[in-house]
């Protein structure tokens, strides 16, 4: 049984996503964490934070293109 904090915290992360996109059949999430950070998630895994979501969503496409490209 889930207890109300991770409730609460399972609702808040999903409410932060900025932009769902598919990139080669890869399923590419953007979430906002704070005023300047963003969360790069590939397939479920995370990549990496990154200051803006310009940053974020160039880093994604090069790691696609580099390692799960294959």
């Amino acid at each position: 049984m889930l207890k109300f904090k991770e409730l609460k915290a399972n609702l808040q992360e999903a409410s932060n996503i900025v932009k769902k996109v598919k990139i080669n059949r890869k399923n590419v999430v953007i979430q906002k964490l704070a005023p300047n950070k963003f969360k790069t998630l590939i397939d479920g895994d995370e990549l990496d934070t990154y200051p803006n979501e310009k940053e974020a969503m160039a880093m994604a496409k090069e790691f696609i293109k580099q390692y799960k490209g294959r």
